[in-house]
């Protein structure tokens, strides 16, 4: 659709985990006329919350709502330097939409489904994603909106392991999966999630809405693992496990070696190949990603990612809310500060206040999160 007369303006991929934006807040009107270097809105990602501008003098019509959550792929604008010829985009966006609307073929299961929940349909063609609609998206798209879950009324059978599930349903749920299913302490009956949209239906295990967590105790679930990118989402997460009495489970690859000295919070994961040397501590719900090498008496506290292949000096301290990028280096005493981001193959070799954004070899603060 898109064409010379005009153009689409795409969120960014900060993150490599990140599959949606949202819209915080749009800093123009529509149709508004933006010289380049014009900041337009607001985009908040699981990394950061950042302003996206305009490279060129054009109109501008947003595409998306405050607030709204969009997928990477889709454009949040449409823009040209003719107001017409935006115009005329705009229709055709209308118009591809609608198309794409009644195009959707519902299955007769999920129009059974429909109208036994008192669903409207055309909402349905325009909510959910894909060219078939079928029962299972019914229930998840039911799901999101009611806040039910769709459980068994027990997960109770002989097996005398706890009962444990997984709380996101992405490729890091597939991660977990795999190394519960080699410590073989737990009997993992599914996965929890959020999104029903990016649910990946591939999986081996049954997907339940995750936005109640009550009755899950009574149904036998002793614990959960929370798969999911975001360290301040996983605190939020925990919470509501704590209040719905159930455990955060931690997760150890059999193939990661641990000192007997080091300490592991609660809901961390550590991933095979991983190294962590005497007297080490890491926080709560951390992600300590492949071939991660942390050495003697460093600190990671709760919240805090470093990505495969990171290595770090002896001493080291970092903040909690972190992220070190894939392959990068902290030299030894460093302290990195809380909620940085330390680009994929930097080397810090400084203390890094709050907030940073380093890149580089050595290292150089480039930006500051909001």
């Amino acid at each position: 659709m898109e064409n010379k007369n005009f153009r689409f303006i795409y969120a960014p991929q900060l993150g490599v985990n990140d599959s949606t934006i949202r819209t915080v807040a749009w800093k123009i009107k529509p149709f508004e006329k933006c010289n380049a270097g014009k900041k337009i809105v607001e985009i908040e990602t699981t990394k950061s919350v950042y302003e996206v501008d305009v490279q060129a003098d054009v109109f501008v019509y947003p595409l998306t709502s405050d607030g709204e959550e969009t997928k990477i792929e889709k454009p949040i604008a449409i823009c040209s330097d003719n107001l017409e010829d935006l115009k005329d985009g705009l229709k055709l966006v209308s118009e591809e939409k609608e198309e794409s609307t009644n195009r959707k073929v519902i299955t007769e299961k999920a129009k059974e489904l429909i109208k036994r929940l008192n669903l409207n349909e055309k909402t349905i063609r325009e909510k959910l994603d894909g060219k078939v609609i079928r029962e299972i998206d019914i229930k998840k798209y039911f799901d999101e909106i009611n806040n039910e879950s769709f459980l068994p009324d027990s997960f109770l059978d002989n097996s005398q392991k706890p009962k444990v599930m997984i709380y996101g349903a992405g490729a890091g749920g597939q991660v977990a999966r795999e190394i519960i299913n080699l410590n073989k302490r737990f009997d993992l009956v599914g996965y929890l999630d959020d999104s029903p949209s990016l649910i990946n239906n591939n999986m081996a295990l049954p997907i339940y809405n995750g936005k109640n967590l009550e009755g899950l105790a009574n149904r036998g679930i002793k614990g959960i693992f929370i798969a999911i990118a975001s360290s301040q989402i996983r605190a939020s997460i925990r919470q509501r496990m704590e209040k719905a009495g159930i455990d955060l489970i931690t997760l150890i690859h059999p193939r990661a070696y641990i000192s007997d000295s080091a300490i592991i919070g609660c809901g961390s994961i550590v991933k095979a190949g991983a190294i962590i040397d005497s007297n080490v501590y890491v926080g709560n719900y951390c992600i300590i990603d492949n071939n991660v090498t942390l050495a003697h008496d460093s600190k990671l506290e709760d919240g805090v990612h470093l990505a495969p292949g990171v290595s770090t000096g002896g001493f080291v301290t970092v903040k909690k809310w972190s992220i070190v990028g894939i392959g990068s280096s902290i030299g030894t005493n460093i302290t990195l500060g809380e909620n940085c981001i330390v680009s994929p193959g930097s080397s810090v070799v400084f203390d890094v206040d709050d907030n940073s954004i380093i890149e580089g070899v050595p290292g150089k603060i480039i930006g500051i999160r909001k």
